[in-house]
């Protein structure tokens, strides 16, 4: 089974997967991943060790450090 492609968003290096969604105006760390259905919208920012994953969605200014956050969220 192939791996899912994942892209490095152009705002911190962080890595995005092929069904997310992350806005330009959003930060995503070099060590974060955006995956699954999630969407990262306006100047939020996911940094350090985090994962957005599932059908998660971080909005507005919103900071995401070190932790995961799962589907509804």
């Amino acid at each position: 089974m192939a791996r899912p492609k994942f892209t490095v968003h152009h705002n911190g290096g962080g890595r995005v997967g092929p069904d997310a969604c992350v806005e330009d105006t959003a930060y995503v760390g070099i060590l974060s991943v955006v995956t699954g259905e999630a969407r990262v919208t306006g100047m939020s920012r996911i940094e350090g060790e985090s994962w957005v994953c599932g059908r998660a969605s971080v909005s507005g200014h919103a900071k995401v450090v070190d932790c995961h956050v799962y589907e509804m969220a």
